[in-house]
C-alpha cells in the first residue's frame, strides 16, 4: 500500500474558539466554547465544518470518505480510448479514520493573547484541511500494464505504393506508447490535488513518436534513378512461379535515407506454404531441386537496378556457378540455409521506392524511384571484364535418396570464371572515372548427373550404387532405363 502523503495533510477536525473563555486542565490549557460547535473558517474539502457538533463533524468527514470509496476513475489514453476503473479496482482506503481524535486541543498552549491571536487567525484566513487515503501500487500497475498498454502503437512512417503507373502517398501514423511510470506519478498527484470523490477522469501519460517523413517528403519521390530487365523464357512453370512470387514480395518497398534494404527479409521463409514451389538451384556446386529455386534471378535483377541508381551496397555475393541471365559479375545470390543474403541502404537525401514488375513475356523489371540529384551530363554504364577461364574435366554422378530409383537428371558443364565488374562515369560522352565494383569468382564443374536411389529392392540398389561409383553418366542412364523398364522386378 502507497500512502498519499502528498495528498494532503493529516486531517484534524478544529472545535472553534468562542468568546476567548479558556480554562486549564491537567496543565495544558484548552479554548474552551461554550456552545460546543466548530468555528468558522475550518474546511474538510469543499465542507465547511462551521456550525457543527463534534458528531456531525464526524458524520459528514465520513460520508466525504465514502464517496471517495464509491467514487470511479476514468483513466484517458486518448479522445478514442479510455478505462474506467472504481476505487476498489485501485485498491483505495482511507487511513486516517481518527481524524477528529483530540480536536479540541486546537490553539492550545500558550497565554491568552497568543491563543486569542490564532482565533483571529483562523477567522481571517480559512484552513482547508484534507482526507488521507492509500492505493494498492500493485493493482494500479496491473491496471495500466494489461488494460491500458493495449491503446499503444507502433508509428507508420509514410509510404507510397504505385497504382496504375502513377505514385499514391499514404501519410502513416506517430505511434503512442503508454508511459506507466509517468502515469502513476500523474494518477497520485491527480488525486492528491483535484480529485472530490464521485466520477473523476485523468489523462495518462501517452509519449508519442513522431513520424519522421510525411507526404511532403515522399512528393519528392518522382525521378526513376535506375531501372534493370531480366528474362526467364527458358524457366519452367515452378522456376517462373516463384520469380513472380518473390518479386511481388519484395515490390512496392519504401526505403527511407540511412535505412537498409535487406532482400531475403521480405522472401522468407522459403516454403510452399508461402507460396514457392521446387525447382532448379544451386547448392554445393551442383544443380539440385530445391523450394524457392530461382529467386536468385530478383535478387540479380534488383542489383543491377541498385547499381543504376548508385545506392550504397552493403553485403553481395556471387553465386558458385554461372548464370545465364546477367553478364558475370552481375549477380547477387541468396541462400535458404545460411546467412547469405543482397542488401543495400538507401545513401541519397530523399526516400526512394523499389517496384518490381513481372510480365506475361517472362520478363522482370526492377525500376528505382527516387529524386534525381545527379548533373544531367553524367551517365554510367558497367562493363564485365573477364580476368580468367578454367574448365573442369571428366563426369560426376550424384545419388539422391529422397527421389525415387528411376530419376535422373543431366545438367551441363559450367566454365569457371573470374569476372571483374567496372563503373565507367562518362561526362558530356567523355569517360572521366573506371572504378573497380567487384570480383567474382564463378567454379568450374563437370557435367553431372543426379539419379535418385530410394528402392526397396536390393538389385536395383545394387546396381545403382555400382554405377554411381562407376562414374560414367551413359551408364548410369542404361541402368535408370532398365529399372524404368521393368527389367528387375
Amino acid at each position: 500500500m502507497k500512502c498519499l502523503c502528498k495528498f494532503g495533510k493529516l486531517l484534524g477536525a478544529v472545535i472553534g474558539l468562542a468568546a476567548g473563555v479558556f480554562f486549564i486542565q491537567g496543565g495544558t490549557a484548552y479554548a474552551y466554547n461554550p456552545e460546543g460547535v466548530i468555528a468558522g473558517g475550518i474546511y474538510v474539502g469543499d465542507q465547511c465544518l462551521e456550525g457543527m457538533t463534534f458528531e456531525q463533524a464526524d458524520a459528514a468527514v465520513k460520508e466525504m470518505a465514502q464517496e471517495y470509496l464509491n467514487g470511479e476513475i476514468t483513466l484517458v489514453y486518448d479522445a478514442e480510448h479510455s478505462v474506467t476503473v472504481s476505487a476498489g479496482d485501485l485498491g483505495l482506503c482511507w487511513t486516517n479514520e481518527d481524524l477528529l481524535n483530540g480536536v479540541d486541543a486546537y490553539a492550545a498552549g500558550g497565554n491568552v493573547v497568543s491563543r486569542f491571536k490564532e482565533k483571529q487567525d483562523l477567522l481571517a484566513e480559512n484552513v482547508n484541511l484534507k482526507l488521507t487515503f492509500a492505493y494498492d501500487e500493485a493493482a494500479v500497475t496491473t491496471i495500466l500494464e494489461e488494460q491500458c498498454t493495449v491503446f499503444d502503437c507502433e508509428k507508420v512512417e509514410a509510404s507510397l505504393t504505385r497504382e496504375n503507373g502513377e505514385f499514391v502517398i499514404y501519410e502513416g501514423t506517430d505511434g503512442r506508447i503508454l508511459d506507466v511510470e509517468a502515469s502513476m506519478l500523474g494518477l497520485d498527484d491527480y488525486i492528491q490535488q483535484d480529485w472530490k470523490g464521485g466520477s473523476g477522469e485523468f489523462a495518462l501519460t501517452v509519449a508519442v513518436d513522431e513520424r519522421i517523413w510525411d507526404a511532403d517528403d515522399l512528393g519528392e519521390v518522382t525521378d526513376l534513378l535506375g531501372t534493370y530487365t531480366t528474362s526467364y523464357k527458358s524457366s519452367g512453370a515452378s522456376r517462373s512461379g516463384n520469380i513472380v512470387n518473390a518479386a511481388e514480395k519484395c515490390n512496392g518497398k519504401t526505403v527511407y535515407p540511412g535505412e537498409e534494404y535487406s532482400t531475403k527479409s521480405y522472401m522468407v521463409p522459403f516454403t510452399t506454404e508461402n507460396g514457392y514451389r521446387e525447382a532448379h538451384a544451386y547448392s554445393g556446386g551442383r544443380v539440385i531441386d530445391s523450394v524457392g529455386g530461382g529467386i536468385c534471378q530478383v535478387s540479380s535483377t534488383l542489383y543491377n537496378a541498385v547499381l543504376m541508381a548508385e545506392l550504397e551496397i552493403t553485403c553481395r555475393k556471387n553465386h558458385a556457378m554461372t548464370v545465364e541471365y546477367v553478364p558475370l559479375s552481375c549477380d547477387a545470390t541468396i541462400s535458404a540455409d545460411s546467412n547469405i543474403d543482397f542488401t543495400w541502404v538507401n545513401n541519397t537525401e530523399y526516400p526512394v521506392y523499389v517496384e518490381m514488375i513481372t510480365t506475361k513475356k517472362k520478363q522482370i523489371t526492377v525500376n528505382i524511384y527516387g529524386k534525381e540529384t545527379r548533373p544531367e551530363n553524367r551517365t554510367i554504364e558497367y562493363v564485365s571484364e573477364v580476368l580468367e577461364e578454367s574448365h573442369a574435366e571428366g563426369e560426376k554422378i550424384y545419388g539422391d535418396g529422397t527421389k525415387p530409383a528411376g530419376y535422373m537428371t543431366v545438367t551441363s558443364p559450367y566454365t569457371g570464371y573470374k569476372a571483374k565488374l567496372w563503373k565507367v562515369v562518362y561526362v558530356d560522352g567523355v569517360e572521366t572515372e573506371r572504378i573497380p565494383v567487384n570480383e567474382s569468382k564463378y567454379k568450374a564443374t563437370p557435367r553431372t548427373a543426379t539419379v535418385g536411389t530410394a528402392t526397396s529392392n536390393p538389385v536395383i540398389a545394387n546396381e545403382l550404387n555400382a554405377a554411381i561409383w562407376y562414374g560414367s553418366i551413359e551408364n548410369m542412364r542404361y541402368i535408370v532405363d532398365r529399372v524404368n523398364n521393368g527389367d528387375f522386378d
